[in-house]
């Protein structure tokens, strides 16, 4: 039987049978519309840049850096029924399957580097974070979205839950709901902060990413959870004293 963390760190977990992402993972789902929420004023700053999403889903991301403005704007994504919704829902978008592992970056370079609850898919953080530093430009940003610690693991919306501990400052978890299961690698935010650092990479803004009007206008549910971050937005730039 698959545990919790080999399914999370699964690179064809959203190929598998029994998770029908499609919905939750496009444009028009209060899914990517609660993120786009607290990414938009970032990406205010994306014209003229080039930027890279890893983790990129069904490609909305990427759809929105290029309405943005964004120069270059490229999707690492491993899936591949993603790709396949991402090219339906937004042709011409650049969508690469590859972990970001594997991603050959051919030497170019970005402004942004986004991901976007991928990195709860990633077992070697220290690597991660040292590949996206050495594809990042002098004086460009790195942003991630990542899960809350408590939330995750707590029991809602009659989710199941099945919880797989790692050590006290990580667990794994699958959840499975109405799309079918999704597990991830929760840890706690200084986790990342280090792995961050040990890579060069400063940390320059951290904010909890709680239940918005519209989130809870068009998914009555997260009312209840109107004062609890779901996940929290990480903001990190080259640290020039490393």
């Amino acid at each position: 039987m698959t545990t919790p963390l080999q399914r999370a760190t699964k690179e064809d977990q959203y190929d598998l049978g029994d998770l029908q992402w499609a919905k939750e993972g496009r444009s028009e789902s209060t899914r990517t519309g609660f993120f786009w929420e607290y990414l938009e004023p970032y990406a205010e700053l994306w014209k003229d840049k080039a930027v890279l999403d890893i983790g990129a889903g069904t490609g909305w991301l990427v759809s929105h850096a290029l309405e943005k403005g964004a120069a270059v704007a490229i999707g690492v994504e491993p899936s591949e029924k993603n790709i396949a919704q991402g090219q339906q829902d937004h042709p011409g978008v650049e969508l690469v399957k590859s972990s970001l592992e594997a991603f050959d970056n051919a030497g170019q370079l970005f402004d942004e580097i986004v991901a976007v609850m991928s990195f709860p898919h990633i077992a070697d953080l220290d690597a991660a974070f040292k590949k996206i530093r050495s594809m990042l430009t002098d004086g460009g940003e790195v942003l991630i979205v990542v899960p809350d610690y408590e939330y995750f693991k707590t029991s809602r919306h009659g989710y199941g839950i099945e919880i797989q501990d790692i050590d006290q400052d990580q667990y794994a978890i699958a959840v499975t709901r109405e799309s079918g299961t999704l597990a991830d690698i929760v840890r706690r935010l200084a986790i990342y902060a280090a792995a961050a650092k040990a890579a060069g990479l400063e940390l320059i803004e951290e904010k909890a990413m709680m239940p918005t009007e519209t989130q809870m206008k068009r998914a009555p549910k997260y009312a209840s959870v109107k004062d609890k971050a779901l996940t929290h937005l990480m903001r990190f730039r080259i640290n020039e004293s490393s």
